[in-house]
């Protein structure tokens, strides 16, 4: 079926945002077992992966979500006029029989 819908599929993106954040937290949780063995070192290159990684989401990623956000709301205006449009052709439908 062809999709008709005025916004890109926003599904890669949303994966793409869910993936980052488990990386991160991966990566904090690596740090936290560096930090319980004692190895500073490898918990300092963890937290600064991590740190990496939030420094790219406060430029790019961010604007990602913002994109995924302004989908949602021109699907919900589209859905929103298509409704209206349905109701009106009822009404119309239902006065001339």
């Amino acid at each position: 079926m062809k999709d008709h819908s005025p916004i890109k599929q926003t599904c890669p993106d949303i994966d793409r945002v869910i993936s980052d954040i488990k990386d991160a937290y991966g990566e904090m949780e690596m740090a936290l077992r560096y930090i319980k063995g004692e190895d500073y070192s490898g918990a300092e290159s963890s937290i600064e992966s991590a740190m990496r990684w939030i420094e790219d989401y406060k430029g790019k990623r961010f604007n990602l979500l913002e994109d995924i956000r302004n989908a949602n709301s021109n699907l919900r205006e589209w859905g929103n006029e298509q409704y209206e449009r349905a109701e009106n052709l009822e009404k119309e439908l239902s006065t001339k029989e």
